[in-house]
């Protein structure tokens, strides 16, 4: 597990050089802009729509 994690690593980092590698990155890029795009409408609303967030009658632990 630890091979292929690194060669993601050297993926994202731009050390993996080539055809594979440069659509690779690509392909990450724009799925970051579509994720970053959901992230910030789902902001938005939560603001324009603060009733939509539920309050928990006691105090919670998140975990994960």
């Amino acid at each position: 597990m630890q091979a292929r994690r690194r060669q993601f690593l050297d993926l994202i980092a731009g050390n993996t050089t080539g055809l594979f590698a440069d659509l690779a990155r690509a392909t990450l890029f724009g799925l970051s802009l579509v994720y970053g795009l959901v992230m910030r409408v789902r902001n938005i609303y939560y603001d324009i729509f603060p009733g939509a967030v539920t309050r928990a009658g006691v105090p919670v632990i998140s975990i994960g």
